[in-house]
């Protein structure tokens, strides 16, 4: 599961006006690309290693996560006390 923006180099001059272009070759695009692989990689590195990951999207509803397996199964589950509850089965994710 990667959520990470891609930078790329600007295109030919056909693009539309108001596509943002970005360069390679600006150290913040540089180094936003950078971090942003930095922030994807230990949830990656996660699943990688069997274990499932939990997050949420910006339309999760509240008091509830995704549970992410390393299959790509999901599920939107909530805590009750230690024990994790399944609400829904989501499509899965790869």
């Amino acid at each position: 599961m990667t959520h990470a923006t891609k930078v790329m180099a600007p295109s030919s001059t056909n693009s539309p006006p108001d596509t943002p272009q970005t360069s390679l070759d600006d150290p913040f695009e540089v180094a936003l690309s950078k971090a942003l692989r930095r922030i994807t990689s230990p949830a990656e590195d996660h699943l990688k290693a069997g274990n499932p990951i939990y997050y949420a999207d910006p339309d999760t509803p509240d008091g509830l996560v995704i549970k992410h397996y390393p299959d790509g199964h999901r599920e939107l589950v909530r805590w009750d006390g230690n024990s994790v509850v399944v609400v829904a089965v989501l499509d899965a994710r790869s």
